[in-house]
């Protein structure tokens, strides 16, 4: 499977906030969603399958952001200069403060953009969910 899939806390509304921000933007179409729960503990980071590689934080926000458009694919790539662990002190702070910081209302995916557990290899599934779990 040679998709970008963004795998994302189904019960955080920062990470509904951000579903209808990546359809927005994302004229090319190359990204589907897959919402996990968080029955297994507190999910931290969004993940993002890119090429058969698992991205978390920062690295998969910068990804996802630069391939919207030139201005996008700017900014991020000048944000990139800045040290990593900076970046994911950031991305860190948001994703903890994320139901103080936005609320906690979710929106569903749409089906046309969400990917079914199915369509998954199981060991990527499990992978992803483990990186959203412990930052691995």
């Amino acid at each position: 499977m040679n998709q970008n899939i963004i795998f994302i806390d189904s019960d955080c509304s920062l990470c509904s906030r951000f579903v209808l921000f990546v359809m927005k933007y994302d004229k090319k179409q190359i990204f589907k969603f897959f919402p996990f729960n968080n029955e297994n503990g507190v999910l931290r980071t969004i993940v993002l399958l890119e090429n058969g590689n698992l991205l978390t934080r920062y690295t998969a926000i910068s990804s996802i952001f630069k391939k919207f458009n030139f201005l996008f694919f700017i900014i991020f790539s000048l944000l990139d200069i800045f040290p990593k662990f900076i970046a994911n002190k950031v991305y860190d702070f948001i994703a903890n403060n994320r139901n103080a910081l936005f609320g906690e209302y979710c929106i569903p995916i749409p089906l046309d953009k969400k990917v079914q557990e199915s369509e998954i290899a199981p060991e990527i599934l499990e992978k992803a969910k483990n990186k959203s779990l412990d930052f691995e």
